[in-house]
């Protein structure tokens, strides 16, 4: 049986270099690396090449090589015309904002390459609950999958009950 796909957005590898200490941030990275010990293994990981892009910013250079070396061994998409005009889509349809447009893009990405997970930390604009319905109706709309948008926490809570 074939792996699932999943799509992750840059908040992945950030959190898992963040040097924080606030006790959110702490328990975000301990999260994060728990579940991707062993997501290799579990899925076939990708992204887009937006992610080096979002992932190249910061001043801190050891920062910047830590996460672009986490991203190396993920499969990443192409941005195409059509996730592009997706991700205008969203944005004019208010479920992603449009400056930046890059979370739209992270979605579009992840819809039209029908993804079967996006997994982000970003909990105000992707790994919202209160935008699923939204979601799927313009997916169904565009003709495109429907991903499930999980946090790690969240995936790691449905690997365990699946196991």
């Amino acid at each position: 049986m074939p792996k699932p796909t999943l799509y992750l957005d840059s908040t992945i590898p950030s959190v898992y270099h963040d040097q924080r200490t606030d006790p959110e941030r702490v328990r975000w990275r301990r999260i994060t690396r728990a579940w991707w010990e062993h997501a290799h293994e579990r899925y076939m990981l990708c992204s887009s090449l937006l992610i080096i892009e979002e992932i190249s910013r910061g001043r801190q250079s050891d920062q910047v090589a830590a996460r672009k070396s986490f991203a190396e061994g993920l499969s990443l998409l192409p941005l195409t015309p059509p996730v592009a005009e997706a991700a205008r889509v969203y944005a004019s349809r208010k479920l992603m904002p449009s400056k930046p447009l890059d979370d739209a893009v992270h979605l579009a990405a992840a819809s039209l390459y029908g993804c079967k997970y996006l997994v982000s930390w970003n909990l105000k604009h992707l790994a919202n609950p209160n935008k699923r319905a939204h979601l799927k109706t313009v997916n169904q709309e565009l003709g495109l999958s429907v991903p499930v948008i999980l946090t790690p926490e969240q995936l790691l809570e449905i690997e365990h009950e699946q196991s």
